[in-house]
């Protein structure tokens, strides 16, 4: 078995055989798994292996990346370390597996994701993230979020995006109360007091 670049380590079945360029004849027939790792990854490849045959792998072992999409805005890190994404929202990484952590405190987010980087392409991390708001005031009211109508008050446990919004609530009878909130990955509690405060 050969690599890209020369030199990756070779365990066969969870043994180590050596360096590649490498020979290894002494494999019963069936099925084996082959890992090569180098210092641009780890390769997981498996092999079948018939009698009388010569079964060969030729594997490239550069990096990869992850591309992140994400609606709001995320820390990265492996094992402690901070991990930046380039103009492209990709980060390059080793070939194999990796655990990334993903975090936004102020959203009160906190994650690991487990990513496994094939060699010379992007692989795609998508984080999605929805909580809920409840909105209850003195008086009969709208609730409107970003110019969307969501309902009535009592509003239960409304789905809604995180991030940064603003809240408008229409009292029936007239006159409304704005409210600019960052709503993270916790439940977000909202009440109008009609009665004792100011609203337009």
């Amino acid at each position: 078995m050969s690599s890209n670049p020369p030199g990756a380590e070779v365990l066969v079945d969870g043994t180590t055989r050596g360096v590649t360029p490498l020979t290894v004849a002494d494999l019963a027939p069936g099925r084996h798994d082959v890992v090569l790792t180098s210092g641009e990854g780890t390769v997981q490849r498996t092999v079948t292996v018939v009698s009388n045959q010569t079964a060969a792998i030729d594997q490239t072992t550069f990096s990869g990346f992850v591309t992140v999409s994400a609606p709001f805005d995320v820390a990265i890190s492996e094992r402690g370390r901070a991990l930046k994404l380039d103009d492209r929202h990709q980060i390059q990484l080793p070939a194999g597996a990796h655990e990334l952590r993903l975090t936004n405190p102020s959203l009160g987010y906190d994650t690991i994701r487990h990513v496994q980087i094939k060699p010379g392409k992007a692989t795609r991390l998508e984080l999605k993230l929805e909580a809920t708001l409840t909105v209850t005031a003195t008086a009969a009211a709208e609730v409107w979020l970003d110019d969307t109508r969501l309902g009535e008050t009592p509003l239960n446990a409304a789905t809604v995006p995180t991030g940064l919004h603003q809240i408008v609530v229409k009292r029936s009878t007239g006159g409304e109360r704005r409210f600019t909130v960052t709503i993270g990955a916790k439940p977000f509690v909202l009440h109008v007091d009609f009665q004792t405060k100011r609203f337009d």
